[in-house]
């Protein structure tokens, strides 16, 4: 009864829905999905399980829902699809909800394959409402209808001989009308090798905006990430560069998460992050006291049934990172600068990849960063999400319509700058370097347009 009503509390928000749904599986509560002679308006408990409601599917009002509940309760469980057209209003059990409705499971009581209904239910429907017009203009029923008969004869249908859609249209039509999979998963087969696995669940992550502390105070900006999941969306911008970034939807067991593809990591991974693929993502957490965290992407592999990952995947992605984009941000150690793998991006910048040893101590490098007034707030994001995973003790000047902000600190290096062009194009990025013994990066980063 609790966690019913906890479900009621939370309408709406598919995020809260998906959480509290997995929570009830934890517990061994079963929740099942909506049902046509079964479902109430809102989420009910009966022997113990938890009904979805009818009202919580999409295109399904509340005016319906009672019209249907009350023909329930007057003259019993509905037989058949007919039977229901005959005996609910018309008027508002429209076509629109109708197939919300058939992909929901809500009619799968009546043993006919949701393939079948989906081919077939707008000639039911069509053939239904003539009928009734024809008995309000006194013409003959089509039904045969006696005269001293007080009910109408269930209609006979003959529906097309379809074998049932593939398991997984089925569990995308659940989400598209419930906002979350509710008779199965996508990813169940992987299941137990992603429990293994993961640090986080998408539920982890979510937070309602006034509780954004909470989740601050009990994830750490910067640390570890490891999530499984499937692509469900894909937006794509090109930065000032003309190369491509990504902003993925990830659908985990628990719910939705977004995460971060910059162009680097776009152009080696691009070809796995597809929709409906499954796949590990490995990076780093970005926490903004404005936004949802997201993941900045820096692995990418696909899923394979029996194979999870363990520690050794996790050294394997800090040593890919070391080799490419990654420096330590302890502000109480010296830093080494490490030996970059050029890749050919790097290499148009010229950069050099010499090591330092400890008595090589950096001062203060600055980076100013100027963000035109028009750019487009996927890529004032962007530039956030790198400044904190550059986190370190260099400062950052980044200037924005007509205010500098300079309580940033970065750890200052050729990959940052160069994501950093990317976005917002070479003439507003701007190092200067301090009085230290440290790589030389390209002078191009030397003019600033202010």
């Amino acid at each position: 009864e609790f966690m019913a009503a906890l479900l009621n509390s939370f309408l709406g928000s598919a995020n809260k829905i998906s959480q509290y749904v997995l929570e009830c599986r934890k517990m061994g509560i079963d929740v099942l999905p909506p049902d046509i002679n079964e479902s109430g308006e809102r989420f009910t408990v009966n022997n113990g399980k938890i009904r979805f409601g009818l009202a919580a599917v999409k295109n399904v009002g509340s005016t319906v829902v009672k019209q249907i509940i009350k023909q329930r309760n007057k003259k019993g469980p509905f037989i058949s699809f007919p039977d229901l057209c005959e005996r609910v209003d018309g008027g508002e059990l429209n076509k629109r909800c109708i197939e919300s409705l058939i992909k929901s499971g809500a009619f799968d009581s009546f043993n006919v394959y949701r393939s079948q209904l989906m081919n077939s239910y707008e000639k039911i429907m069509d053939n239904i409402a003539n009928t009734r017009k024809m008995k309000m203009e006194g013409q003959l029923s089509l039904f045969d209808i006696s005269s001293d008969s007080s009910t109408v004869p269930e209609v006979e249908i003959s529906y097309p001989d379809l074998a049932e859609y593939d398991s997984r249209l089925l569990l995308s039509m659940e989400k598209d009308v419930l906002g979350l999979y509710i008779s199965g998963h996508p990813l169940s087969e992987f299941e137990e090798d992603i429990k293994k696995s993961v640090t986080f669940y998408s539920s982890d992550l979510f937070v309602e905006e006034q509780d954004t502390q909470t989740v601050h105070n009990s994830i750490s900006d910067g640390s570890f990430a490891r999530i499984a999941g499937l692509v469900t969306d894909i937006k794509t911008i090109t930065t000032k560069s003309n190369q491509l970034m990504a902003f993925v939807t990830i659908e985990d067991l628990a719910g939705q998460m977004e995460v971060i593809v910059f162009p680097n990591t776009l152009e080696k991974y691009g070809d796995i992050i597809k929709p409906e693929l499954p796949i590990w993502i490995e990076g780093k957490l970005s926490i903004r006291e404005d936004e949802q965290p997201k993941i900045i992407v820096e692995y990418v592999k696909p899923i394979v049934k029996g194979q999870s990952l363990t520690n050794t995947s996790e050294n394997h992605f800090v040593k890919e990172r070391n080799s490419v984009s990654y420096y330590s941000n302890n502000a109480n150690n010296n830093y080494n600068a490490a030996q970059l793998n050029q890749s050919e991006n790097q290499n148009k910048y010229n950069e050099v990849s010499n090591s330092y040893s400890a008595d090589n101590k950096i001062k203060t490098d600055i980076v100013k960063i100027n963000i035109p007034d028009k750019t487009e707030r996927e890529i004032v994001n962007a530039v956030c999400s790198l400044i904190k995973y550059f986190e370190g003790t260099d400062p950052v000047y980044v200037y924005y319509r007509g205010r500098v902000n300079k309580k940033h600190r970065v750890i200052c290096s050729a990959t940052l700058l160069n994501e950093l062009a990317n976005l917002l194009g070479e003439g507003n990025v701007k190092y200067e370097k301090g009085d230290i013994s440290a790589p030389v990066l390209d002078s191009k980063y030397n003019s600033f347009r202010q």
